[in-house]
């Protein structure tokens, strides 16, 4: 329950980062909008379960960015119709990295993923 309670939060946030940003610099509708936040969100979502726990939060941060903004950008060239600029999915890769940051937090105090602190921890 308690993944299905963090998907949820993830997937609404997100939606709601890239139903403001994307059709503001893109060509863009709002069910390709829910294409791209579901993928962005499945895809994030695996990927914190792998890199939080490992890497913390600043790792799994940044590979959510990189992740993200490679999904979005590369979904014009799979979904046709749309036309995305790079520079919006960078400021939508932003958007969705600065909540990733608080998220990742939003896991651990609730015991959803545990992970260490790689700066105030590091490996040993």
């Amino acid at each position: 329950m308690k993944h299905l309670t963090a998907f949820a939060v993830k997937g609404l946030v997100t939606l709601g980062a890239l139903w403001f940003i994307l059709p503001s610099f893109a060509q863009i509708t709002g069910s390709h909008v829910l294409l791209i936040t579901l993928a962005v969100g499945v895809i994030g979502y695996i990927a914190d379960l792998t890199v939080l726990p490992v890497g913390g939060n600043l790792v799994a941060t940044a590979s959510d960015f990189l992740t993200a903004t490679g999904i979005i950008w590369l979904a014009q060239f799979i979904i046709p119709g749309m036309a995305i600029p790079f520079s919006a999915a960078l400021i939508a890769g932003l958007a969705v990295a600065g909540f990733e940051w608080l998220f990742h937090r939003f896991l651990k105090t609730f015991d959803v993923i545990p992970w260490r602190d790689t700066i105030k921890n590091p490996a040993p």
